[in-house]
């Protein structure tokens, strides 16, 4: 039965009074400023009074997909996925469209770099892979990703295509909440609730996505990631969903990624530093057939550095005991993995020793060209020096102990460099 016309009229000038005066309640405010009032509500406990600001908040800016992902980031850590996977439909058909209309909808109808185009360098935490990287950089046509600072993590971290393969094998299916996750983790808006300067790889990776989606020449790229995050929310209507038929979904979706970002800044050869790194080498079943460039050093050194890296706050220090069973782990991982990552994925690998690579660079750096397809004459200029790296050889000896030399040169034997006779 109809309501009396009375109602509708009064709820009408309800809705409109209403509407009135939360516009006069934030006139003064952005959705920038909303977003950061929300949010810090929120980190204060109070979860119904940054929802409902951002409720209002869309009720005057209905267009704005920054309050969209402050609400789903803040559902998402209340756990109600539901709620949450709504708002993600509108943030990515806004930005989608927004993209598309500005011309980033780039797309090859077939695999355009192909797998010796695409150049995945992979260390072991320090390994010394970004000599390779430096090098390689210098040659025309050839261009680093992410075009900003910092490393490829689409994969392997939290919230990642790896940990959503973790779930498939598991539960045999996707869920709102990895959807829910793994857009965060592609706009870099994953709430951290640590205090800051702290480390946590959440922050890491909103950092380093935040700068890709401020960088023009990665958009391209991040419309086939929004893609790709649509393919996988049609995978989350089976009730049934095979590891297999996610994989081959990651790597056609990889494939687009990749693909537009070499076809809208015009080069034939990406160099992708750490989507995988050498100790996770398993996780490369979900990137399409690649050229893998593992650089290994001597555990010495690595462990100098490690060190070093690891005192930042918020980090737990490895003994050199426990780095050498971390090390010896990880590098016979990959020495089981390399015949599978060839035969079964179809990845072609070379594993290079950064001590060879910088003492004997002429005979090292051309097997890295025949790797990668690459003549010397297209090298337009230098961005590795050699003579400097050599300082990196050997600095064990002024950082680390005795008694953490004589542990890692126990445990670690056949690690360990010796200079070519």
């Amino acid at each position: 039965m109809p309501l009396p016309l009375w109602v509708t009229f009064s709820n009408f000038r309800f809705s409109v009074d209403y509407l009135t005066q939360v516009k006069q309640e934030l006139k003064e405010r952005t959705p920038a400023q909303l977003t950061k009032r929300a949010l810090k509500l929120f980190g204060a406990g109070d979860v119904e009074k940054a929802l409902t600001l951002l409720d209002k908040a869309l009720l005057v800016y209905p267009r704005s997909v920054r309050l969209l992902d402050a609400r789903i980031a803040i559902l998402r850590e209340i756990k109600a996925y539901g709620r949450a996977l709504s708002d993600l439909r509108a943030a990515v058909d806004r930005r989608r469209a927004k993209l598309k209309k500005k011309g980033y909808a780039i797309a090859s109808k077939k695999d355009h770099l192909g797998r010796e185009g695409r150049i995945l360098i992979s260390g072991f935490f320090y390994s010394g892979s970004g000599a390779v990287l430096d090098y390689l950089k210098g040659f025309d046509g050839v261009r680093k990703f992410p075009f900003v600072a910092g490393e490829s993590r689409v994969v392997k971290f939290p919230g990642g295509i790896a940990e959503m393969g973790k779930v498939v094998t598991v539960a045999g299916r996707l869920r709102s909440k990895e959807i829910v996750r793994f857009y965060l983790h592609l706009i870099g808006k994953q709430i951290v609730q640590l205090a800051r300067g702290l480390y946590h790889q959440d922050r890491i990776v909103n950092r380093n996505n935040r700068r890709l989606l401020k960088n023009k020449d990665s958009l391209g790229y991040f419309y086939q990631a929004l893609q790709l995050l649509e393919d996988y929310w049609a995978l989350a209507k089976k009730k049934k969903l095979s590891h297999d038929d996610f994989v081959t979904a990651s790597r056609a979706g990889l494939v687009r990624m990749l693909d537009a970002a070499a076809l809208q800044n015009k080069v034939t050869k990406l160099v992708v530093d750490q989507i995988v790194t050498a100790w996770r080498i398993p996780i490369a079943q979900y990137m399409p057939p690649s050229s893998f460039i593992i650089v290994h050093r001597d555990p010495r050194d690595q462990y100098a550095e490690v060190k070093a890296a690891l005192s930042h706050p918020g980090r737990r220090v490895w003994s050199a005991t426990e780095f050498v069973k971390t090390i010896r782990d990880w590098r016979t991982r990959v020495d089981r993995h390399v015949a599978t990552l060839e035969s079964k994925y179809g990845h072609r690998v070379l594993r290079v020793a950064f001590e060879d690579f910088v003492l004997d660079h002429e005979k090292e750096s051309a097997r890295v060209r025949d790797f990668v397809g690459l003549p010397l004459e297209r090298m337009n200029e230098q961005r590795f020096f050699p003579e400097v790296s050599s300082a990196n050889v050997g600095k064990y000896a002024s950082l680390l102990t005795p008694e953490e030399i004589r542990c890692i040169e126990a445990g670690l034997p056949e690690f360990l460099y010796r200079p070519r006779t």
